[in-house]
């Protein structure tokens, strides 16, 4: 979250007083705890943001996740971003090679894999009513219109968002 701020200052983007970037360990820390401690308040509505996450993360710490934000009181709304299956088939395409070098070399591996299917049904499971799920492709196509998409990104990632439904 630092580097996040230091970019910001540099570019001298003010950050709205309603936005807070706070950084926590999933694999031991607990994030109620930790937006309590940083006077978040569990009665506010609240837009949680995983992107660039969960494909890092194996299915307990993404259930994790999902139950810590559960906790909130009010609307909660969450969106994440996820690697397809299919990424793991497309050896050819030249987006997905640099990719790939680029995260092993850095020893970041993608460990979770979703269809778009499998992504509504974790919201679904969670007790989150999903708004959107869109792949790469789509986004590409709606809102770059300067040249034609390429085939690697039809078979990437997505984003999915949702809310959290009452009673849950």
């Amino acid at each position: 979250q630092n580097r996040k701020l230091k970019i910001f200052s540099a570019k001298k983007i003010t950050i709205p007083d309603n936005i807070t970037f706070i950084s926590y360990d999933l694999n031991s820390d607990n994030l109620m705890k930790i937006l309590r401690g940083n006077k978040f308040d569990v009665n506010c509505p609240t837009l949680f943001i995983a992107e660039g996450l969960i494909p890092y993360l194996h299915s307990s710490s993404i259930s994790q996740l999902f139950h810590e934000i559960k906790q909130c009181q009010s609307i909660v709304r969450f969106v994440m971003d996820y690697r397809f299956k299919t990424f793991l088939q497309n050896r050819t395409g030249k987006i997905i090679k640099r990719w790939r070098n680029k995260f092993n070399n850095q020893g970041e591996n993608y460990i979770t894999f979703f269809t778009m299917e499998e992504a509504e049904d974790l919201f679904k499971n969670n007790g989150f009513r999903v708004y959107s799920n869109i792949n790469t492709a789509d986004i590409w196509r709606k809102y770059t219109k300067r040249i034609p998409v390429p085939n690697d990104l039809l078979n990437i990632s997505a984003i999915i968002s949702g809310e959290k439904q009452a009673g849950h």
